[in-house]
C-alpha cells in the first residue's frame, strides 16, 4: 500500500491536502462548537435574570395580597425573631410567616423546578432565612444527618457569602456563581419588595450540566456535518488532483517513448499553464532528438 502510494504524486498531494483540511475542519467545528455554546450559556443566564425577578414579583404580590386582605400584617411578615426548632443540626428557625408562606408559596416555587436547567428557586429574606423551600428539599427527616443536611433544607438560615449578598442586594437579576456539590451552580437573585419595604430576595439556582442535553445535540450535528463536508472535499480533492496531474502520465509515457528512439509520433498539448509549457518543452526535445538522428543516420 505504501509503495503503491509513493508512486502516485496525485495520492500524495490529494493525502497532504486532506490532512490538513481535516485540520481545518476540526478547528472550526471546535470554534463554532465554542461559539455556540457561549450562545447558549448567555442565553440560559438571561432566562435565569427573568425567572428571578418574575419569581421575586409573584411572591412580593403573594405577600402584598395577604396584608391587603389582613391574612397576616406587614410586620409579621418582616419579623426577624427566628424561633428556634430544637432537634436539628443545622438548627431550623420557625417566624410568625412561615407557616403562611408554606401554603402561598411553595406550589409557586416548585412551578420554576419544572424548567429542566433550574436545581433550586426560593424566596429568602435579607438574613438568608428561608421559610420555605422546594419540595425536593422538603424530604422527611432520617435522622442520617448528611443525607437531611441537602435532603431537607427548609426554614435554615443560609449564612454562606452568596446567599447573604443575594438577600441583600438590590440588584436586579444577580448572577454569582456558587461551589454547589463540588459543581458550579449559577445563583441568580432578584429583590422582593413588600409595600416599598426591602424584604429578602427571590433566588435561583442554574446548573450549567443541564445544559449538556443541548450541547451533546449541537456537537452531534457540527461533528457529523463536518464528517460529511470531509469526506465530500476528500472525494472532490482527489478527482481534481489526479484530473490535474493526468497529463503528467501521458508526459511519462511521451519521455519514455523518447528515451526508446520513438521520435515521430508529434506532442501536441493545447494549454498554456504550466501544463503546456512541458508539453511545448517535450516537442522541442522530440524535434531536436528527431534531427539529430536523422543527421547520424546521413552519415
Amino acid at each position: 500500500m505504501l509503495k503503491y502510494v509513493n508512486s502516485r504524486m496525485g495520492i500524495r498531494v490529494a493525502l497532504k491536502v486532506s490532512c490538513f483540511l481535516i485540520i481545518m475542519i476540526a478547528a472550526g467545528v471546535g470554534y463554532v462548537y465554542r461559539v455556540q455554546t457561549d450562545i447558549i450559556y448567555g442565553q440560559m443566564i438571561e432566562e435565569g435574570r427573568i425567572l428571578s425577578m418574575v419569581g421575586a414579583k409573584s411572591v412580593a404580590a403573594v405577600m402584598e395580597e395577604a396584608v391587603d386582605n389582613k391574612v397576616i400584617s406587614i410586620d409579621a411578615l418582616f419579623d426577624k425573631q427566628y424561633e428556634i426548632i430544637s432537634g436539628f443540626s443545622p438548627p431550623k428557625y420557625h417566624t410568625k410567616y412561615d407557616a403562611y408562606l408554606d401554603r402561598a408559596i411553595l406550589k409557586l416555587q416548585d412551578e420554576f423546578l419544572e424548567n429542566p436547567t433550574v436545581l433550586y428557586a426560593m424566596a429568602l429574606d435579607v438574613n438568608g432565612y428561608v421559610p420555605t423551600h422546594n419540595s425536593r428539599y422538603q424530604q422527611p427527616i432520617s435522622g442520617d444527618e448528611n443525607k437531611d443536611f441537602v435532603g431537607n433544607r427548609t426554614k435554615r438560615i443560609f449564612t454562606d457569602e452568596y446567599s447573604i449578598k443575594a438577600a441583600r442586594s438590590q440588584e436586579k437579576g444577580l448572577v454569582q456563581h456558587d461551589n454547589h456539590k463540588n459543581d458550579v451552580v449559577v445563583d441568580i437573585s432578584s429583590p422582593i419588595f413588600v409595600k416599598s419595604r426591602h424584604w429578602g430576595c427571590f433566588k435561583i439556582g442554574l446548573t450549567p450540566a443541564s445544559m449538556l442535553t443541548l450541547k451533546k445535540p449541537l456537537l452531534k450535528a457540527l461533528t457529523i456535518g463536518g464528517v460529511v463536508f470531509l469526506i465530500f472535499s476528500v472525494l472532490v480533492i482527489f478527482l481534481i488532483v489526479n484530473r490535474s496531474l493526468k497529463p503528467l502520465v501521458t508526459f511519462s509515457k511521451m519521455a519514455s517513448d523518447l528515451a526508446d528512439g520513438d521520435v515521430d509520433q508529434k506532442i501536441i498539448f493545447k494549454r498554456k499553464d504550466e501544463i503546456g509549457k512541458v508539453a511545448e518543452a517535450l516537442e522541442r526535445l522530440r524535434i531536436s532528438l528527431k534531427a539529430a538522428i536523422e543527421r547520424l543516420m546521413r552519415r
